[in-house]
Order: C-alpha cells, then sequence, then structure tokens
C-alpha cells in the first residue's frame, strides 16, 4: 500500500534467523514503482476484516462454507488411486474403503484425462468441458467442466461449473450477467499478485457480483523458499482482506504435489479461514525470555500436535507476552525463574507451575475444557 518502513518476521529460531526471511520479502518488492490503490471504503478498508459476501454453489462460498483446495493432476495420464495419499485421500484395498486426513483436498483438476476407479464421496473431479460433456450422464453430475472465458457460452444451465478468468476479463466480466451457477478462478499472471486481486474482487463487490472465487496461483521459482514466499503473497493476501473462495496452486516440477497441498492448508490456516492443524504463536527470543523457547515450544508441540483447531501460545515473559497472544486459547507464559503462567484465553488459570510439570498442567487444562483428544485415536482414524 506504500506506507511501510519495516519489515517484522516473527520466528521461534534465534533472531538472527529473521534478518533472511525479512530480506527475501524486501527483495521482491525493490526497485518497483507502485502508487496505493485507493478504493471506496463502503467496498473495502484495509483498517478492517469484512469478508466479502458470495452465494454458495454446492459447497463453494456462501457464508458458512470455508475455502476449498484444488490439486492439480492433468498431466497424470494414467492415474492411480495410490496418488491421491499426496493430497491427503487414502485408500485401503483390504477394506475397501477411502480415509481422508486434514489436508484432504476437496477436488482434483483431471484436464482430459479420465479416471478408472471411484474417487472419494467427498472429493470431486474437474474435467475441461470437451471432457466432461463426453463422460455418461452419472459421471456428469458428480463432477465440473472447466470453461475459458472465450467458450463462456457454452457454460450448462444448471450444472454447476468453473470458468476461468483473468485480470484482462475484467471490464467484459463487469459488463455482463454470469450465471449464478458459476464458478470464478481467477488464474493470475506471473506479473499479477495480490494487489491485482484485491483490486479484482473490489470491483466484483462495486457491481453486486456475488459468484465464488477460486485464486490460482504459482510461480516461476524452482527453489522452494522463493517459490513459497510468491504462491504466499500472491494466494494469501487475499484471503486476509476476506476475499477468495478456494485456492488452487501450481507448481514447477521440483515441487511435489504433497507440498503443493500442504501449503495450501497452511495458507488457509495462517489467515484464520480454514483451520486443519494446531496453531502455535510464539514469540522471538529476547533478554527476558525465561526458559529455552526452541526447546520448549518444540515440547509443547510434540504434545499437542494432534489437535486440530486449536491455538496455543508459547511466551518467554510476562512483560509482552499476555498481549502478543491476544487471541489464543491457551497460553503457557514464563512468570519468573523456573515458573511458567497458564492461561485460558486472557485469563490467569495457574501461577508458579514449575517448569519440568507445566507441560502437562497444560496438556490437563485443555481435558479439563473437553478439548483434549488422545494422539492414539487420532491415529486410529487415519489408519
Amino acid at each position: 500500500d506504500g506506507i511501510g518502513d519495516t519489515v517484522r518476521v516473527s520466528l521461534t529460531e534465534a533472531p538472527e534467523y529473521e534478518v533472511p526471511v525479512a530480506q527475501a520479502l524486501v527483495d521482491k518488492y525493490e526497485g518497483t514503482q507502485q502508487e496505493a490503490q485507493g478504493f471506496d471504503p463502503t467496498f473495502y478498508s484495509s483498517l478492517e476484516y469484512k469478508k466479502r459476501e458470495t452465494r454458495g454453489v454446492q459447497n463453494i462460498g456462501g457464508e458458512h462454507h470455508v475455502p476449498v483446495v484444488i490439486a492439480d493432476f492433468s498431466e497424470k495420464e494414467n492415474l492411480e488411486a495410490e496418488e491421491l495419499k499426496t493430497i491427503g485421500h487414502f485408500y485401503y484395498p483390504g477394506l475397501d474403503k477411502w480415509k481422508t486426513n486434514e489436508f484432504g483436498a476437496d477436488l482434483i483438476y483431471l484436464g482430459d484425462h479420465q479416471i478408472n476407479f471411484d474417487v472419494p464421496g467427498n472429493l470431486r473431479v474437474i474435467y475441461d468441458y470437451h471432457t466432461w460433456t463426453g463422460l455418461p450422464q452419472k459421471a456428469q453430475e458428480i463432477s465440473y467442466p472447466l470453461i475459458s472465458f472465450i467458450d463462456r457460452d457454452q457454460a450448462p444451465q444448471e450444472h454447476p461449473y468453473f470458468l476461468v478468468v483473468r485480470m484482462s476479463d475484467l471490464g467484459e466480466i463487469l459488463s455482463n450477467d454470469i450465471s449464478q451457477n458459476g464458478i470464478l478462478i481467477l488464474d493470475l499472471q506471473e506479473y499479477e499478485g495480490y494487489r491485482h486481486a484485491r483490486s479484482f474482487f473490489v470491483n466484483l463487490m462495486q457491481r453486486d457480483i456475488k459468484n465464488p472465487v477460486i485464486i490460482r496461483t504459482g510461480s516461476k521459482q524452482t527453489e522452494d523458499d522463493p517459490w513459497l514466499i510468491d504462491v504466499s503473497i500472491a494466494g494469501g493476501g487475499p484471503f486476509i482482506d476476506g476475499f477468495g473462495d478456494g485456492l488452487w496452486i501450481h507448481g514447477p516440477e521440483n515441487i511435489n504435489r504433497e507440498k503443493i497441498n500442504n501449503t495450501s492448508f497452511s495458507i488457509l490456516q495462517a489467515s484464520r479461514t480454514r483451520i486443519s492443524k494446531t496453531e502455535y504463536i510464539s514469540c522471538p527470543s529476547c533478554g527476558r525470555t525465561l526458559f529455552d523457547l526452541q526447546e520448549t515450544t518444540a515440547l509443547v508441540r510434540e504434545k499437542t500436535d494432534h489437535l486440530k483447531g486449536v491455538k496455543i501460545a508459547i511466551m518467554g515473559c510476562i512483560v509482552n507476552g499476555p498481549g502478543e497472544m491476544a487471541d489464543a486459547d491457551y497460553g503457557y507464559v514464563g512468570s519468573g525463574k523456573g515458573k511458567i503462567t497458564l492461561y485460558r484465553g486472557q485469563e490467569v488459570v495457574k501461577r508458579a507451575v514449575p517448569s519440568e510439570n507445566a507441560v502437562n498442567e497444560l496438556i490437563g487444562l485443555i481435558r479439563e475444557d473437553g478439548v483434549w483428544v488422545e494422539p492414539e485415536l487420532v491415529k486410529e482414524n487415519e489408519l
């Protein structure tokens, strides 16, 4: 927005490890000359979170649906059931059953290829339009066609469909009606990113266009960290603003599909739009830290990372800790040498707990609230 002077990165590791990450973020925008975009605050304000109102098309969009994740298998000519484990769906031949974990993608895109097995009931398939039209009626009913913007007049009258649009199509989108069963896929090009996406969504809001929108993005970067930074900004930024009803990330050949899928869920987790794992809030180490922050965080994570949707804060001292963990469900805060204070939300529950007992006391607090699940049960369900 043209208003920042400082980049702050908060990591559990030692402070010096923050600098390379911050520098990578700065380098991405060095030399760019962009003015801040002005928007009518009636439709958008960067100072206040407001989720874009959309109509639900099956389980996409609407008031209560979480953003969906799409996995791209279009390059696979003969997809095997075993390969779906990379996106969180596991097939057990002996039982002839599917199991899905918390990172199970919601849809897969096959392009012009077809599959010879029944996918899990909670997974839907997207085909290119000409392939979808050749499917048997029953297969069409449980799948979706993908249509290019130039061929939008071929869209089904009633069946849900995906319509690929780009920033260059915005003018025509605003001047033409899109049927209510259409789900837009905003295909961000390499030179486009978060600012373009935000402009796109605000324009839709101004014209009261309420079709759900999937954000499709990627990067030409082939190294993990630069690729991750690119897709996180372009894909994650809009969700923090309340935009986006799904995420479709693609990557170069050396970024495997499992990493792409996990990155999609991590972006949605970080934007607080879809919680699929335990979330940890931790302060960076400083002179006031009263215990080994890295060691303690690793211990807390080891004991609790199977809990879905729980936010746990590990704070080094009582000075800034309570303020930094404002929205955590539970807090583990250093309050003296070898002493820990435990919080439920912003409420102090136990003071001066010996550090050697503090993790067990934290687990006991989670048990009291009926949130605790035994790790063995989680593993059993996954199997």
